[in-house]
């Protein structure tokens, strides 16, 4: 510790006063120069993509200018390239840290820069589904970052046979605690490459009906319809049962459940189920004439006689259902009233068998005492 203190003495006495000025000066004339570019633009131009492109253009120069200042000063420690640590065969030095560490910041602003600027148009020109896109930016990702590590590794001569030390470490792990992390982690990628689920597919997971938003690595984000974020493992869709609604026909069939009172009209109550519907339909295109809708009588229960209305939907959107669903309500209960079908109410019939006269102690029957 004390020769690195001494170290960074050393070279800040040799760089002198000057170099810190040049420094500074660099990152307040990128400043500016953002801060400049901004207001030309918000009064000549309101093109947001290029205030964005702007501003990723300045985040790479202050990143080049920060490392330049950073490596220069460092060039001639000892401490920066001597070894921390060795790797199988390999010399661990702060500058191999900072080398990879570099490359990957490199990657990633590359590749945020492609996914906002070029794979969008690219998107677009092709009309790849948002589920495509969405497959497509992930595994891009991955290559890149996994590429840029490789590669840097390879042109700073570290011996990648040496990362079988890192192989062993990660199987000791997935036996002992990262299990169930590696799990997710494999399912994610099967996810992209088979496709079960999509971005932008609506899927029931435990008799919750959401959106799926975005998949990552090791959980996939969905969206309730209460505006609620669930993060679900990946593996949950590798190893559980659960409804796609958006794979395959779009086409759903829709359930509606009245029970009616045992005094009412049955064929008249099937024939008002079957009018309300068509009522609805003349405001919402989505009910579908084929197949055609049916009436099932289900159950003779307690207080009711039980009817169930089938109609089917052009497409699977939960939200659209409930309101469709809510209308064929609100008509059924009026074409009820004007056709005199009651609803059902729970009945209760007390029959008195006896009564005992507690002066005299006879019992007398119901007959006697009326």
């Amino acid at each position: 510790m004390t020769q690195i203190l001494k170290d960074w003495l050393d070279y800040l006495s040799a760089h002198g006063i000057g170099y810190w000025i040049a420094g500074l000066l660099s990152f307040l004339l990128l400043l500016a120069l953002y801060f400049l570019c901004r207001k030309l633009l918000q009064r000549f131009n309101r093109d947001h993509s290029l205030f964005l492109l702007l501003q990723s253009i300045l985040n790479w120069l202050a990143s080049f200018v920060f490392i330049i200042f950073f490596i220069s000063y460092f060039s001639h420690s000892r401490w920066f390239f001597n070894p921390l640590f060795k790797l199988g065969q390999t010399d661990v030095s702060a500058f191999l840290l900072f080398s990879v560490g570099f490359a990957i910041l490199l990657a990633i602003r590359f590749v945020n820069g492609v996914k906002r600027f070029l794979l969008p148009s690219i998107f677009r020109r092709y009309d790849i589904d948002p589920g495509a896109q969405a497959t497509i930016t992930t595994l891009f990702t991955y290559i890149v970052l996994i590429a840029v590590v490789f590669i840097t590794l390879k042109q700073l001569n570290f011996d990648l046979t040496s990362l079988s030390v890192f192989a062993g470490v990660i199987g000791v792990g997935v036996g002992f605690g990262i299990r169930n992390i590696m799990n997710n982690f494999i399912s994610g990628l099967i996810i992209l490459f088979s496709r079960p689920i999509r971005v932008g597919d609506l899927v029931e997971v435990e008799d919750t009906v959401a959106t799926v938003e975005e998949i990552r690595i090791r959980e996939t984000i969905v969206r309730t319809r209460r505006n609620e974020r669930m993060l679900i493992p990946n593996s949950y869709f590798l190893e559980n049962s659960f409804v796609n609604r958006s794979y395959g026909d779009p086409e759903i069939r829709v359930t509606v459940s009245v029970g009616i009172d045992y005094d009412s009209d049955l064929q008249l109550a099937r024939q008002l189920l079957l009018q309300a519907l068509k009522n609805v339909q003349a405001q919402y295109p989505e009910i579908l004439d084929e197949p055609k809708a049916r009436v099932f009588l289900t159950e003779f229960a307690d207080s009711s006689i039980n009817f169930e209305l089938w109609f089917w939907l052009s497409q699977q959107n939960n939200e659209r259902e409930q309101i469709i669903t809510t209308e064929i309500h609100y008509e059924i209960f009026k074409l009820f009233e004007e056709g005199g079908i009651e609803f059902p109410y729970p009945r209760q019939d007390v029959r008195i068998l006896n009564h005992m006269d507690n002066k005299t102690g006879k019992q007398h029957t119901p007959e006697e005492i009326q």
